[in-house]
């Protein structure tokens, strides 16, 4: 007896109408390329339910990583999803283009292979801030200012130039890459943080290159545009672009004097107004005396929000839990930490992991109920519960215009041939609510179906389901999100429900064809035998006398 789970919070939408309020969505963003993305109300809070399963499984934009490093014996822990490279010999400009136009990019080659032989994802670099600028381009005319090696005057135009000509052939080599996940982009200060480095010491050396917020806010968002821009015309006529579909990470901070909030919220307004989900947030300070609450409430729910830990602390060393509960609580998509926090081993820091990696960005799971037998040319219903444990409501990036706005996952429900993995049957549907609007814990009841061609033969196929991103080729690894029950994926990262007992279809009865009853004509009265001799009698007479 199949069981029936509780319709959806939205009881009173059919799926015709979800259909079509998404395809008016579509249809009226279309119409606007230029909508601006803007900063939502802030998402149902987070809730931690230690009851649903402990699975970690990998996907796009999210989870635990590495900070600085990326090292087979971190991302080779399950807990870890993803890491990052920032160091000299591998991510440094005067490395990857050791003379002007020529690049190697075997250093970053081989920390791309190294995730990807994991099945990990990576985020890439390219280090242009304390002395990590290449000789020949300070020869070039590039400024440099401060100490710890120097760090390239970010409205400069001639450093703007040649970071525009690396950045393009950065993104022309790994912009489709799968597994790259993202780029920490160049944002004019320590690390390419938007802090300007030892600012103490420095202040009087950049103010007389002509240091203000306003400057610094301006040279930002060039940068941004750098990294994001779909086409660039050089004075030769040749062109260029930067990272078209690999999004960026924009590591926040407060510029020379310190102003936070001053310098932050006009750069990140004009990167989710441009280019909404391919601009992450990063804040390189949990644990440390600011967080970004403030900021990421707002726009938690347009782009992948996250943090890195504010160097070491003894606050954090001793209460990991805590910040870690924080991050989430402010709907952080993504944490990544330094090798040393990988090898405590205290039980603090394995809960702190765990909760990270557990729970960081869109962590869906699912239940089924279906039947398990039915004829060729049914209809099958298969009743779904699914449940996000995660920090955030599933987003996928739909472009419009230069943006990337958050759009639904579709549902997909097919049936496979286990024998040669072929799809027998298949459909798709969007859901109501949407993926966007599935908060942390709460249940999502919804019903799908599956017409079963009559021609199918007889056997058991396996039935599946998956989250569905539409716009991707069928070829893309990215083209279903996988749940967190990772053993009952697929390699496409669908999830096997069940198997289905096909039967050959019921032969339709030919009906005989009703004969439309003629009506009886009426009776002719029946005359007796001396009626009918009187009769012949008279019929004599008058041939007689005639």
């Amino acid at each position: 007896m199949s069981h029936h789970f509780p319709r959806s919070p939205l009881r009173g939408t059919t799926p015709h109408l979800a259909r079509l309020a998404a395809l008016l969505l579509v249809l009226v963003l279309g119409c606007f390329p230029g909508l601006s993305v803007q900063a939502g109300a802030p998402l149902a809070p987070f809730v931690l339910d230690p009851a649903l399963p402990t699975d970690v499984v990998v996907n796009p934009g999210q989870g635990l990583g590495q900070c600085h490093w990326v090292e087979v014996s971190v991302l080779s822990q399950p807990v870890a999803s993803w890491g990052y490279d920032a160091t000299e010999t591998n991510s440094s400009w005067a490395v990857l283009e050791p003379r002007p136009g020529e690049f190697d990019w075997s250093p970053l080659d081989a920390q791309v292979h190294k995730a990807s032989d994991l099945e990990k994802r990576i985020w890439l670099e390219l280090l242009t801030t304390e002395g990590q600028t290449p000789s020949w381009a300070r020869d070039a005319g590039v400024r440099l200012i401060g100490s710890r090696g120097g760090t390239p005057v970010p409205w400069d135009p001639a450093y703007q130039a040649l970071l525009r000509r690396a950045v393009h052939a950065m993104a022309a080599r790994y912009d489709d890459d799968p597994t790259v996940d993202a780029v920490n982009l160049m944002a004019g200060g320590c690390y390419g943080e938007m802090a300007i480095c030892a600012r103490e010491t420095d202040t009087a050396l950049w103010e007389q290159v002509g240091y203000t917020d306003d400057l610094f806010i301006s040279a930002v968002k060039q940068i941004i545009d750098i990294y994001l821009e779909d086409e660039y015309t050089w004075p030769d006529g040749t062109t260029t672009h930067g990272f078209r579909h690999t999004p960026v990470v924009l590591q926040l901070g407060g510029g020379l004097y310190g102003h936070t909030a001053a310098v932050i919220q006009p750069v990140v307004a004009y990167a989710m107004e441009t280019y909404g989900m391919r601009v992450w947030l990063k804040y390189n300070g949990l644990g440390g005396s600011f967080d970004m609450q403030w900021l990421f409430d707002k726009y938690s729910d347009v782009t992948r929000v996250g943090y890195e830990p504010a160097g070491t602390t003894p606050e954090f060393d001793q209460n990991p839990e805590q910040y870690v509960m924080a991050a989430l609580k402010q709907h952080s998509s993504f944490l990544c930490l330094q090798k040393r926090y990988f090898a405590l081993s205290d039980p603090g820091w394995s809960r702190a992991r765990d909760l990270a990696a557990r729970y960081l960005g869109s962590q869906i799971l699912l239940q089924v109920e279906a039947p398990q037998r039915a004829a060729a040319g049914d209809k099958l219903v298969v009743n779904m519960q699914w449940v996000n444990r995660g920090t955030v409501p599933l987003m996928r990036p739909l472009r419009q215009g230069r943006a990337d706005v958050p759009a639904s996952y579709d549902i997909w429900l097919g049936l496979v041939d286990p024998a040669s993995g072929t799809v027998v049957a298949a459909s798709s549907f969007t859901p109501a609510p949407p993926t966007t609007r599935w908060y942390s814990a709460q249940k999502i009841a919804l019903e799908g179906h599956l017409a079963i061609p009559s021609s199918l033969q007889s056997g058991t196929y396996e039935l599946r389901v998956g989250l569905l991103n539409p716009d991707l080729p069928r070829d893309s690894p990215e083209r279903y999100f996988r749940l967190v029950d990772g053993a009952s994926s697929d390699e496409a990262g669908r999830y096997q429900a069940g198997s289905l007992q096909v039967t050959e279809a019921v032969p339709a009865v030919s009906a005989t064809p009703a004969v439309t009853p003629v009506p009886p004509s009426p009776p002719v009265p029946q005359e007796n035998a001396l009626v009918r001799l009187v009769r012949a009698l008279l019929d004599w007479l008058k041939h007689l006398f005639r």
